[in-house]
């Protein structure tokens, strides 16, 4: 019985000890679980803070941008509903350039979080290509290779020469000394090696252009059908732009390093000199003349330091366009209601000038594809300009659309 009683005690002492072990393990359970807690609450915390360091200022980014945009909708929904009840085709054109003037200024980036999140943001992707081919609006027609001779290639002025049933592109390509001949079905047509460094050409009538020779100081003659020289004449200065108007030749010259003042010169069709313009009482006109083109309301001449300058038929000067949004402006082509199109090399880009001289606003940038912009040309059937490049042995096509510019 004592024995029995014995084990009994034994147990019981057991039994509490079990007991008070799984009380102190309940605790410690219960501790741990609270100092788990507080473990992920604090880690947590702070991946919540580190989170917010890290993204503030992409959050503050987004949400200038989504103000940004707000404005920018408001803008052009105010500048839509004026063109609406516009009735002057310049001014309607020059508030559609100011709209292309303020998407392109807004600078839309790739998702500001790509760097700090895996997030898929395909659809994103989607939208900003979307809004870029908005923006450049596809005005790349195609591109017109010139055949490659070994040498680099320098494009400085363009001819479009067009009749009732037919196209032709002719393209000076001054280093390797050939006027190009090429059709708006991209096939190359042939060329015509010359004597000199072929600078400008321009039409002279249906069948026949005219360029000029700068280091031979000389305008030549060529049959544009036939692609054969012709009869040609000296200048007496390097000469570079040429027009032509009721059988008189405009032949710009001078100004580099070297040679006489810059100046404008106009000779009958046999190479007689009948003008010379370069100065009037304010001053030269001049700094470097390029090219030239003529119409009966006057000369039209693009100048490295001076812009563009208008001249009457009589050589005196009716304004001057310079403005730094067309930097050493080169090439220069009628529009489609005898304003301009301007090319500035250094802007990489093509402008709009009006017939008396206002500055109308941006057409084409190097967002468009452009890269240092030399000769320019038109080709109204088609909606398109045509544009030569530095050094780039390609002429590209521009489409402009049906804007009554």
């Amino acid at each position: 019985m004592e024995k029995i009683k014995s084990v009994l005690k034994e147990y019981t002492a057991h039994a509490l000890k079990l007991k008070t072990r799984r009380t102190t393990c309940m605790k410690r359970l219960e501790m741990f679980e609270k100092s788990i807690i507080e473990c992920v609450k604090s880690v947590v915390a702070k991946a919540e803070t580190d989170i917010e360091s890290r993204l503030a200022p992409e959050i503050c980014s987004a949400q200038e941008y989504i103000q940004r945009y707000n404005e920018l909708l408001s803008r052009l929904a105010c500048m839509s509903a004026s063109c609406v009840n516009e009735n002057n085709d310049i001014a309607e054109y020059k508030k559609v350039l100011e709209g292309k003037r303020m998407l392109n200024e807004i600078h839309i980036e790739s998702c500001v979080f790509d760097d700090k999140l895996t997030t898929d943001c395909k659809f994103q992707n989607e939208i900003m290509e979307a809004i870029y081919r908005s923006l450049n609006e596809g005005r790349l027609y195609g591109t017109l290779a010139i055949r490659d001779s070994g040498n680099c290639f320098n494009v400085p002025n363009i001819c479009v020469k067009e009749d009732d049933a037919s196209l032709l592109i002719l393209s000076t390509d001054y280093n390797n000394r050939n006027i190009i001949r090429v059709d708006t079905c991209l096939q190359d047509m042939g060329s015509l090696t010359v004597e000199g460094f072929v600078w400008g050409l321009c039409e002279i009538n249906k069948h026949d252009i005219a360029f000029t020779l700068t280091d031979l100081k000389k305008v030549q003659f060529m049959s544009s059908d036939a692609c054969q020289a012709k009869t040609s004449f000296h200048t007496r200065i390097p000469c570079r732009g040429i027009a032509c108007l009721n059988e008189k030749i405009y032949v710009t010259g001078g100004g580099m390093i070297g040679e006489e003042q810059g100046q404008l010169n106009v000779f009958d069709l046999k190479g007689k000199i009948l003008c010379k313009y370069h100065q009037d009482l304010n001053g030269n006109y001049f700094s470097i003349p390029r090219s030239i083109i003529v119409n009966g309301e006057g000369t039209f001449i693009t100048d490295k330091n001076n812009g563009v300058i208008c001249l009457d038929l009589e050589g005196q000067r009716k304004w001057v366009s310079n403005t730094s949004k067309c930097k050493f402006p080169w090439g220069i082509c009628f529009t489609p209601n005898g304003n301009l199109f301007v090319s500035g090399h250094l802007s990489n880009n093509i402008v709009i000038v009006s017939k008396n001289g206002e500055f109308l606003g941006e057409l084409l940038n190097k967002n468009d594809g452009l890269s240092a912009p030399q000769g320019l040309g038109i080709d109204k059937r088609n909606n398109c300009i045509v544009v030569s490049e530095y050094k780039k042995p390609h002429l590209k096509m521009f489409y402009i659309g049906d804007c009554d510019i």
